[in-house]
Parts: C-alpha cells; structure tokens; sequence
C-alpha cells in the first residue's frame, strides 16, 4: 500500500505541487503536466534522457507521528541526489493514533 492512498485529496495535490517544483527548478517543463497523459509522457522521456528519476522520500517522526515528505532528483545509475524538494510535515491530530 502506498501513502498516498491514505492521504486526503487535498493532501495528495499539494505533495504533487512540491514535486512539480522542484522539477520546474530543475529545468522541466511541467506546465500542466497533471492535466495531460502526452506532456506527461514527455516529462518522463526527458527524465530518461537525462538519466533523472524523482523519488519521493517520507519519515514519520517516532515521537509526535507526524509524517515527512519530500522528494529526490536523483541519478538512474549512480543513485547520486542532484536536488531535493523542501519538504512538506502532516501533523498528527490530537487525540488520533497514528495507524499508518
């Protein structure tokens, strides 16, 4: 199971925002990638030409619950990180366990 099918809407939109960023930083065309199946398959040709992958990374704080996302930029073949996102921090709400 991914994370992100258990995460809001709302959620998910602004995670896939943080990930446009940093590839937009990056060079990438990404304007309106998330409408369009073909500019879609063209970001990720790009990314192969380029060797890139973006990975998503998350932590859950062992104290709090509350959960960590960001991505990566990161070389196919080496594994070496070219770029990092800034990250975005769920928050665990009082009184909810955390069941994730």
């Amino acid at each position: 199971m991914e994370i992100f099918e258990l995460l809001t809407a709302d959620v998910n939109k602004k995670i896939d925002e943080l990930g446009y960023q940093l590839l937009r930083t990056c060079g990438y065309d990404v304007t309106k990638v998330h409408k369009s199946k073909k500019k879609m398959r063209r970001l990720k040709k790009a990314m192969k030409r380029r060797g890139e992958s973006l990975e998503y990374r998350t932590m859950v704080h062992c104290e709090t619950g509350d959960l960590l996302i960001w991505f990566e930029l990161v070389d196919r073949k080496s594994g070496n990180i070219y770029a990092k996102s800034q990250g975005l921090k769920l928050i665990q709400r009082k009184g909810e366990k955390n069941e994730i």
